[in-house]
């Protein structure tokens, strides 16, 4: 079995992505294409040992979770990302952006990397979109925007996420958001011992058979790829891979 890296790599956010990558659909295929695959190498690192620390946030818990970390940090990265990319682009060309923003989406769908769909989702309140759904998107993608902000509502604790995860083929990068929420209630609502003394099996139960489930979707020794090699030298140095 190949041991699993267990490094962690800084996001290096003095290097910048351009809007440019959002305006023609090559390259925003490109774009989903070549962070999948990156996303892919960081998530398939990922081990039991790091997801059962539990609360991933707490200063003391991050350096025993780098990988983790790593992902998390990618979540943030790319919600900012897509912000400041949208801020460049000139007023005249927002619509086009945000039909490429779409695309990414899709695409990302596609690829069934739902981490980072979850993102994006996350940062469309950010985007001044009213003006420009109203007058200069489809009726299918602003359906389409609607279904996905649907899809990923925290709501009623993450229901039709959690139901659409359940229905994937793996490997597939799922919300670690849902993950850590659900570890974190069974380790407040549990103590790792009985009043007797004995460990409380059926609550390691519950972070194994979480874990595992997890764990599960993992890929099998994936690889970078990318058909733009510019895109995948930019996202290497930005992602810190070696």
């Amino acid at each position: 079995m190949r041991t699993r890296t267990r490094v962690y790599l800084p996001i290096q956010s003095t290097i910048t992505l351009s809007y440019q990558y959002f305006m023609t659909e090559p390259n925003t295929i490109a774009l989903a294409e070549t962070l999948n695959s990156f996303n892919l190498v960081l998530f398939s690192r990922v081990t039991y040992e790091e997801l059962i620390v539990m609360n991933y946030n707490k200063p003391e818990n991050k350096p025993l979770t780098p990988n983790i970390q790593n992902m998390i940090e990618r979540f943030n990265w790319i919600g900012t990302t897509i912000v400041n990319c949208f801020n460049e682009c000139p007023k005249g060309d927002k619509a086009q952006f945000i039909q490429g923003l779409i695309l990414f989406m899709k695409r990302l769908q596609q690829l069934k990397d739902i981490h980072f769909l979850v993102s994006v989702v996350y940062t469309l309140p950010r985007l001044d979109l009213d003006s420009i759904k109203s007058k200069k998107i489809s009726e299918e993608d602003k359906n389409y925007l609607n279904e996905t902000e649907e899809l990923c509502s925290f709501k009623q604790n993450y229901k039709y996420l959690r139901a659409y995860l359940s229905q994937l083929e793996t490997p597939y990068i799922p919300f670690i958001g849902i993950l850590s929420k659900d570890l974190m209630l069974i380790d407040e609502g549990n103590p790792d011992k009985l009043g007797d003394g004995t460990i409380n099996l059926y609550k390691w139960r519950k972070v194994y058979e979480l874990t595992q489930q997890f764990l599960d979707a993992r890929p099998t020794n994936p690889c970078i790829s990318s058909s733009n090699e510019q895109l995948q030298i930019l996202i290497q140095k930005i992602y810190s891979f070696k």
